[in-house]
């Protein structure tokens, strides 16, 4: 029955999708297969020196039927898991982050424990948007400039940041993965990478704006970052595209072939040992270590891993050369590309595959000559959908293959019934929960769902709790009404986003590395002919040296330290702060900004230095939601050293206050428009807030009873966006002052009195 509900399931789905634009052969779920029934036997001592029967049940009988492919799929899913890789969790109980055109965030939380990370984008100059995606790991693999040649974007992933490489050492397991599942997860970093790829598509599929295709999605690296794209492949059937190259034992290799071409003195004259594998790095399972001396007794091998990737596009790049093709035993990686492919013809898509070996010399160089077509084509077929897949039959560009009677002792079953494609869930549909924003709190499900769904037509009660110091507002997406709890009915694929809004300023800074404990988060760019050292020390962040710019359309921003991945919410007010001083008077201007075209800034400070260290604060309402703000300090503008520490932002909580010098100061009444506010400081400062009536310039004075000019700021305002400034011009003397303001012609004055 279960296997007929899939069948039925997946053919509709057949039916709808027509070829070339709308072609699919990926999923709309991580795992097709999660709700087949799997029993793993209680052991595995069964030596079998030819390569298991990819189409052998676990009960002993075969599959007839193209729909019967998705459980057996399932059995070598959960053999790999037990067996190779490790267990690869299900989706976390939140995931959240934010997609921009330089990078993607990814936050993720599960058994009150949390992580994140964070990976580049480079966008391709022609397309429109949703645009596909290659993720490449560790910058290797399909060359990145093919791909986005293609107008498909390229997402540089660095797969150590999720699972880190510690040598040999398993008691020293790290990373993100590891943070949220424990050090002692018996998963290797093949599956932490591959579970960081899946978490990267989550975030794409929840992002509003839709920049990227989430059914467009490709993996690509090479080495042991080759392995990596292999395990995320199999192990998530909504990638499209799978391409390693040269990912040697623990990638395509079959495990019994590299065994038996290992060097048996134990050099490095022969292929690398599954043994040796295991060793290097935790890239395989802990429960690896049974089989690696005798992977005759492996229940499975990497035939049926490529397998696992069917029917969705895979191109397999290869070595031949003596450099690299030994050690990576290339025999062994086209033998489990050619027993693999044998599932991609029983399955009628066999033109979906492709194996490639070249001669070139080098390790993981690019052969355009060979590769460029046969990547152009795929990305064609399997992320554009503009080139119909077609043909019966895998195609292998190779030297001569290796004897496969050697392997093979299993015949390939004429399969009848149609398999279906673009997805399809067996156990019912996912309900995605994140929180806007992010740090106001989580979401819970009730019941919790069963491998990462719930069946159809299930009631799941989703709960907001609020963190400390923010409340509940109300629910979006799937979900509404203001209570904490709601009532969600699964019939479909849901989202729900709880809605969340601050009691009290916030502790948490939004800028990361902001005391400068080192230089990562930050970077110094230069344009224009200007030129600087960034340096660290102490604490502070010293940009020395400073050449400034020059030739045409040079200015202070063409020297500039900046950070972005800021996430900041529409409606929110924000507190930045910082310490500041220069080798000598001078100027630096400060951006809250957008991160790229048109830069349209929320906070815009020209700010005055000196060499006695002073502190700055700023604050400002967002008029919009941007998950990708930057803050930017710019330096062309003079040439002394400027040293910076203790950069800050929170959010500030509406309607209450906000303390500056050791005084409250009430921000009651900027809410109405164009209502100027001035309230002196314990410290002697003057703190002012207004509601811009404009969009443009706003200039804002502050005078003595007398008329005289004491400091003058300008900032870039959003209509009817609220802003608030200090001025702090050393400490006034006791009286009356006059602040002013400008906006687009319309003046406003509020006078203040400096008090004993």
């Amino acid at each position: 029955m279960l296997t007929k509900r899939l069948v039925a399931a997946m053919a509709v789905l057949a039916v709808s999708l027509p070829v070339l634009a709308q072609q699919r052969f990926n999923s709309e779920v991580e795992n097709v297969g999660a709700g087949c029934p799997v029993t793993l036997p209680g052991s595995f001592t069964t030596a079998n020196a030819r390569l298991p029967d990819p189409f052998l049940r676990l009960d002993g009988t075969r599959i007839a039927d193209r729909g019967d492919w998705w459980c057996r799929r399932q059995e070598i899913l959960k053999l790999v898991e037990r067996t190779v890789y490790g267990e690869k969790p299900p989706k976390p109980a939140s995931v959240t982050g934010t997609v921009s055109r330089t990078s993607i965030s990814v936050n993720v939380a599960e058994g009150g424990r949390s992580g994140s990370f964070s990976v580049t984008v480079s966008m391709p100059s022609t397309g429109t948007a949703p645009y596909p995606a290659v993720i490449r790991y560790g910058n290797s693999g399909a060359d990145a400039s093919v791909i986005t040649g293609q107008g498909v974007a390229v997402i540089n992933y660095t797969p150590t940041t999720v699972g880190a490489e510690s040598g040999g050492n398993r008691s020293n397991k790290s990373g993100v993965f590891y943070t949220v599942y424990g050090s002692n997860h018996k998963a290797g970093t093949l599956v932490a990478w591959a579970w960081g790829v899946s978490r990267i598509i989550d975030v794409i599929e929840a992002d509003p704006n839709k920049l990227l295709d989430p059914t467009a999605i490709g993996v690509t690296g090479c080495s042991r970052y080759g392995k990596g794209p292999l395990a995320a492949g199999a192990l998530d059937q909504r990638i499209a595209l799978t391409m390693p190259m040269e990912s040697g034992t623990g990638g395509t290799n079959i495990m019994r072939g590299a065994y038996a071409d290992r060097d048996q003195s134990g050099g490095s004259n022969g292929a690398q040992s599954p043994s040796s594998a295991y060793n290097e790095q935790p890239w395989l399972g802990d429960d690896f270590s049974a089989f690696m001396n005798n992977p005759n007794n492996l229940p499975v091998d990497m035939h049926e891993v490529v397998a696992m990737v069917a029917p969705r596009g895979f191109l397999v790049l290869d070595k031949t050369a003596a450099s690299a093709g030994q050690w990576l035993n290339i025999p062994s990686s086209h033998a489990s590309v050619l027993a693999g492919a044998e599932v991609y013809k029983a399955l009628g898509v066999g033109g979906n595959l492709q194996y490639i070996n070249t001669p070139t010399a080098s390790h993981c160089a690019w052969d355009a000559s060979v590769y460029n077509s046969r990547v152009q084509d795929f990305i064609q077929k399997f992320l554009l959908r503009t080139t119909p897949a077609d043909g019966a039959e895998p195609l292998f560009t190779a030297t001569a293959p290796p004897n496969m009677s050697n392997w093979i002792n299993w015949t390939t079953p004429a399969l009848s019934g149609d398999l279906g494609v673009g997805g399809g869930t067996v156990s019912g549909f996912t309900l995605a929960s994140s929180s806007s924003p992010a740090m106001g709190g989580t979401v819970n499900r009730t019941p919790p769902p069963d491998n990462g769904r719930y069946d159809e037509g299930a009631e799941v009660t989703v709960t907001a709790v609020a963190a400390d110091g923010w409340r509940f507002d109300g629910w979006d997406g799937d979900a509404a009404g203001a209570s904490v709890s709601a009532t969600v009915t699964m019939d479909k694929n849901k989202s729900v986003i709880a809605k969340f809004s601050p009691t009290a300023d916030g502790t948490e800074n939004l800028i990361k590395n902001g005391n400068f404990a080192n230089t990562q988060n930050w970077t110094l760019n230069t344009w224009q002919s200007s030129a600087a050292t960034f340096a660290v020390s102490g604490g502070n962040a010293n940009i020395t040296g400073i050449t400034m710019p020059s030739g045409t359309d040079a200015a202070a921003h063409s020297l500039q330290l900046v950070q972005n991945g800021i996430p900041l919410t529409q409606g929110m007010r924000y507190r930045l702060t910082f310490d500041a001083s220069a080798a000598a008077a001078r100027g630096i201007s400060v951006y809250m900004q957008m991160d790229g075209a048109p830069y349209t800034s929320y906070l815009t400070k020209e700010v005055n230095l000196a060499a006695d260290r002073a502190s700055f604060t700023y604050e400002f309402e967002m008029a919009a939601t941007d998950d990708n703000a930057r803050i930017a300090f710019n330096f062309g503008g003079a040439v002394p050293n400027v040293s910076l520490s203790n950069v800050k932002l929170i959010y500030i909580a509406s309607g209450s206050t906000s303390v500056q010098g050791g005084r409250n100061v009430s921000s009651a009444g900027i809410k109405r428009p164009s209502a100027l506010r001035a309230m002196p400081l314990s410290n002697g400062a003057v703190n002012v807030a207004f509601r811009a009536s404009n969009t443009g310039v706003t200039t804002i004075r502050l005078y003595d009873v007398k008329g005289k000019l004491i400091s003058s700021e300008k900032l870039q305002t959003v209509s009817g966006a609220n802003y608030s400034h200090t001025f702090n011009p050393g400490r006034l003397p006791n009286g009356v002052y006059v602040v002013g303001i400008r906006n687009n012609g319309k003046v406003e004055q509020a006078r203040v009195v400096v008090p004993k």
